[in-house]
């Protein structure tokens, strides 16, 4: 005898993609591409051969890599956070330390006060921007499929996560590479999108 109620329940469930991987570095490294792509277009990259054409891009492109690797362990339950996916961003507060340590030594703290430019709030602006359409692409194809219990941390790192792909892409036209103006034109922004990104993931991704 057959249960009709079972069977119109089943009928009515929609079978939802499955959260691979894969999909998070594709989407990321999308959004990413398309605001390196606004960056070139309209404010162009940096011509200088400065070593911060390096050390600057590998702070922010090794947070982001390991706040990738983290939202890939603790997106589905059971899973454990693996301690060697927090290498990179250790290797990224290495290069950071090196950076602060360097500059006052051959600055004086006056002279990096004065790299400051307080009227580029368009960096702090479009780093925001640029973030907010990583994340908007992450979270439409990634991760409101996530199934965590984490979900605030889940949504914070993916903030965290834009916010840092963002700041790479930025870096690659900023020539302003005292440790004062990157605390205040990266950080903040990454801040306000881990923000933004723990509040979504505690109001969107319980489950």
């Amino acid at each position: 005898m057959k249960n009709l109620l079972i069977e119109q329940l089943v009928d009515q469930l929609q079978p939802k993609p499955v959260l691979r991987n894969t999909t998070l570095w594709i989407f990321a490294l999308i959004g990413m591409f398309i605001f390196t792509v606004i960056i070139f277009l309209t404010l162009g990259f940096r011509s200088d051969q400065s070593l911060a054409l390096f050390w600057k891009p590998s702070i922010f492109i090794l947070a982001w890599l390991s706040s990738l690797l983290l939202l890939t362990d603790i997106a589905r339950p059971g899973q454990k956070i693996k301690l060697h996916h927090f290498l990179p961003i250790a290797l990224a507060c290495v290069i950071l330390i090196w950076q602060i340590f360097f500059q006052i030594k051959f600055q004086s703290f006056a002279q990096i006060q004065s790299l400051l430019d307080f009227s580029a709030l368009y960096c702090l602006s479009l780093i925001t921007l640029g973030g907010a359409i990583i994340l908007g692409l992450v979270w439409k194809y990634w991760l409101q499929l996530a199934a965590s219990v984490y979900p605030s941390v889940l949504g914070a790192l993916s903030g965290f996560s834009a916010g840092c792909l963002a700041a790479t892409s930025y870096s690659l036209h900023c020539n302003h590479d005292a440790v004062l103006y990157i605390g205040l034109y990266y950080f903040i922004p990454i801040f306000l999108l881990t923000l933004l990104g723990l509040g979504l993931g505690k109001k969107y991704l319980q489950w």
